[in-house]
């Protein structure tokens, strides 16, 4: 059985910046928005919290890659995953140019995706502290 922390960041985590955004919408007349991103964020992060989270956390704690570097390094190459699937992809099936991709618009989004993912990874590495679960072990 998983100690209790891990299971409660495999529950938070995934929402965190969806509830993130909730929050920032409270104070603006539109909180609809932030609702709507709630959603749509649980619904892309549980099944990738699921499906690729729980065996690359296993994975990590098995080979004691449990510092923050090495979840950083996991949230940089989460962001690049996606992205090439939210910014590069359509901009390149649309056949827009490379320069398409350096609007701001999509230049903020990028930066929205880059901030979100390693926002998900740290609350996710605050609340499991799974480098102190492995030296517990010892």
């Amino acid at each position: 059985m998983p100690p209790l922390r891990t299971v409660l960041a495999f529950l938070i985590a995934p929402v965190s910046f969806g509830l993130l955004l909730l929050v920032i919408s409270l104070a603006s007349p539109s909180m609809g928005i932030g609702i709507w991103a709630l959603g749509f964020v649980a619904m892309i992060a549980y099944p990738l919290a699921f499906v690729v989270g729980i065996p690359l956390f296993w994975v990590l704690r098995g080979r004691r890659l449990t510092g923050v570097a090495t979840y950083s390094v996991i949230a940089l190459g989460f962001s690049a995953v996606l992205v090439s699937y939210f910014v590069i992809w359509p901009v390149v099936s649309q056949g827009e140019g490379i320069a398409a991709i350096l609007l701001p618009a999509r230049l903020g989004q990028i930066a929205i995706m880059l901030f979100a993912s390693f926002f998900t990874i740290f609350v996710f590495w605050l609340i499991a502290r799974p480098d102190k679960q492995v030296q517990s072990q010892n």
